[in-house]
């Protein structure tokens, strides 16, 4: 929750995206815990995300960086993150689906004062 932490966190990853031996240990702190905070922040922030894409993610191939991306998004959004897998574990944690709760209601709220407001 803190971004300076992230940005420092993000210089560091970079230079290691490249290197052979170090570039899958970069990856795994970017699954473990760079997206789910980047997603968990209380107050959104651009230029974070943009730091995390620039530093990090842009250096990835495309099928590298999307296997991230959904190993984040996990299959199930919002409440359904809770339910669990096979083993009956929650499938994410439960502050990031709480986030992602957070966010589905402003989307919902925000496009319903849309559609109010032009039709």
């Amino acid at each position: 929750r803190e971004p300076r932490l992230l940005f420092k966190l993000c210089r560091f990853l970079a230079p290691t995206m490249a290197n052979e031996k170090l570039g899958p240990r970069a990856k795994l702190v970017l699954k473990i815990c760079v997206l789910p905070a980047l997603s968990m922040q209380a107050n959104p922030n651009p230029a974070l995300a943009c730091a995390v894409f620039d530093l990090c993610l842009a250096r990835l191939p495309y099928a590298q960086r999307y296997e991230l991306y959904d190993s984040i998004h996990g299959g199930a959004t919002e409440r359904d993150g809770l339910r669990g897998g096979a083993n009956g574990q929650p499938l994410k944690h439960p502050l990031q689906c709480l986030a992602e709760t957070k966010a589905g209601r402003y989307t919902r709220y925000f496009l319903k004062r849309l559609s109010k407001d032009n039709v």
